[in-house]
């Protein structure tokens, strides 16, 4: 099968090559330690085709929400802002518990652009599970779905560790945690 060489925007990442038919023979990667999701790839596409859509999202309501690269990309400054103001910085371990939420895109994205490192985990975790991950990974802050009880089993795991500074919830409120859907909308874009 014949590929069809473009311009694309990895290419300063990506080394390819060819046979004299225009055949992929070989893929190598290049200063692939200075490669970040959320700038190269992202940020790149919001400015080749800004409103090209990256996400389409469906709610457990069947609430359908678009978002370009564009939006991507200033949806991830804007909770980038948040999470610093907050304190989150390069290096912390953030676990995230979003099951399919869509802030769950914007909170990767902006952890990359911050050099955090994300902690993806399920929604059935219970609190001694969670008060596991906490003091064997040393998670710092929590974004974490209104669903079910999922912000009480942390709760109740933050109560025998010192480590988890910060909560955040989306899609609801509770007290002691900050409201990530109201909050994150007053951040710089940039």
């Amino acid at each position: 099968e014949k590929l069809i060489k473009t311009k694309c925007v990895g290419d300063k990442f990506v080394i390819t090559k060819y046979d004299k038919n225009d055949i992929l023979q070989n893929i190598s990667f290049r200063d692939d330690d200075k490669f970040n999701f959320a700038f190269d790839v992202i940020d790149e596409l919001a400015k080749k085709c800004p409103n090209k859509t990256a996400m389409l999202h469906i709610s457990k309501d069947h609430e359908e929400r678009r978002f370009s690269f564009s939006d991507m990309s200033r949806y991830a400054n804007m909770t980038a802002n948040y999470f610093e103001s907050l304190g989150i910085k390069r290096g912390d371990k953030v676990m995230l518990v979003l099951r399919r939420h869509y802030q769950f895109w914007f909170s990767m994205l902006a952890l990359h652009k911050i050099g955090a490192i994300a902690v993806p985990a399920a929604f059935l975790l219970k609190d001694e599970d969670y008060e596991y991950r906490f003091k064997e990974i040393g998670v710092s802050a929590i974004v974490a779905s209104s669903y079910g009880d999922i912000t009480e089993q942390i709760d109740a795991a933050c109560k025998n560790t010192n480590s988890v500074k910060t909560k955040i919830i989306v899609d609801g409120t509770r007290d002691g945690w900050h409201d990530f859907d109201t909050e994150m909308k007053s951040f710089s874009e940039k």
